[in-house]
């Protein structure tokens, strides 16, 4: 295959007036593809990596990190990765299923350790590990009319907190709401439910989440201590490496479900090592084909698993938008199709 014999070298190359960088022989159609993507998003920073079985052979780096386009975006630049951050979670949960610590069928109410208001609907009480990996808690955002991690100073105000929300005051919060379905019943994407998954991995590893993100999920897949964290609402608290987010959102109240910051080459490592469900992936092993998108202000993400095992991770300055990410997706994939051919 002809990316096997590329030979890695940092340049910078330009094409539609808006700067490339990072390693790897150039591929026109790649860069077309995530060049176009970043014009019709409106996003001005893009990062994106290619792996093939295990090797990092292409990076690169689009735009630029601050919004007046003075600083181009190095192929590693890290990003907010949104709901990207799941899969991530998956894996933590995985692995305390793995090690007998938790099981799916493990309810997760007596985990969390929280006091149950006398208000609380008694369908949490049979709520468990699995039902939250499938987005089958009981939630659901379009029946509630609103998504909890997005509502943190309504909840704020309505516990009476002379501070900004954590994410367990989110699960006090929603404890005093009803639930929408029964517990397994059906699915409805939740991103309060991976925040109660992200208190379980706590109560159940004893260390924060991302302690034990870094420490059991990122290390066993080659990425480094400061490789993965989770961001900060605060410009002045972010890792300067980051680039300016064309919007804003409060971060500092999500975690598991998406506040992970992380570059696309780390991405693709977690991709060697894990499937997107968060089960463990046996070295080299192919067959199976996963996307992930992440999206929320400032921020869109994509990793991708393909049956002949190789996998591409991208990330973006701000929201698709109009810009369709399965679209992206397929183009992508047309672009690796016709490399290896």
């Amino acid at each position: 295959m002809l990316l096997a014999t590329f030979v890695l070298g940092s340049h910078v190359v330009r094409a539609a007036d808006i700067p490339v960088t990072g390693p790897g022989k150039k591929l026109q159609a790649i860069d077309d593809a995530l060049l176009g993507h970043l014009n019709r998003s409106r996003c001005t920073a893009a990062t994106f990596a290619l792996q093939i079985n295990g090797r990092l052979e292409y990076s690169r780096g689009y735009g630029w990190l601050d919004l007046k386009k003075t600083r181009v975006t190095p192929a590693d630049t890290p990003m907010r990765v949104a709901s990207v951050s799941k899969p991530i979670t998956a894996a933590a949960i995985h692995k305390l299923i793995s090690a007998g610590k938790l099981s799916e069928a493990t309810e997760i109410l007596p985990l969390i350790k929280i006091d149950p208001p006398p208000e609380m609907d008694p369908r949490w009480r049979e709520i468990t590990v699995g039902d939250l990996l499938a987005h089958k808690g009981g939630w659901d955002i379009k029946q509630l009319g609103f998504d909890p991690m997005f509502n943190g100073p309504r909840a704020a105000k309505e516990l009476n907190l002379d501070r900004a929300a954590k994410p367990v005051d989110m699960i006090r919060w929603m404890l005093t709401k009803p639930l929408q379905f029964n517990h397994g019943e059906r699915s409805a994407y939740s991103n309060f439910g991976y925040c109660v998954l992200g208190r379980v991995i706590e109560q159940t590893a004893r260390r924060p989440y991302i302690v034990y993100i870094q420490q059991e999920i990122c290390r066993p897949a080659g990425i480094g201590p400061k490789g993965m964290w989770l961001g900060q609402s605060d410009p002045v608290k972010r890792n300067p490496r980051e680039p300016e987010y064309n919007a804003e959102c409060n971060v500092d109240i999500m975690d598991a479900h998406g506040g992970i910051v992380v570059n696309s080459p780390n991405l693709c490592k977690f991709l060697a090592k894990y499937w997107i469900s968060g089960e463990l992936r046996p070295a080299g092993a192919k067959g199976r084909v996963y996307t992930f998108f992440g999206s929320m202000p400032g921020t869109s993400a994509i990793v991708h698993q393909r049956k002949d095992g190789i996998n591409f991770a991208c990330a973006f300055n701000g929201r698709h938008g109009d810009a369709s990410l399965d679209d992206l997706t397929a183009e992508i994939n047309r672009a690796i199709d016709r490399i290896g051919k």
